[in-house]
């Protein structure tokens, strides 16, 4: 059985940044507005 605790994560992003982003995944926000906002290149993750 796997826990999800336990699976490897391969994201370049710290785990800060990534909670920043859950908070633009509504249907008016762009990826790029999110990156433009974090100070992140578009194209980076």
């Amino acid at each position: 059985m796997s826990d999800c605790k336990n699976k490897d994560n391969h994201c370049k992003l710290t785990k800060n940044t990534q909670r920043k982003l859950l908070r633009f995944f509504v249907p008016e926000a762009t990826a790029r507005a999110a990156a433009d906002i974090l100070g992140i290149q578009p194209g980076w993750v």
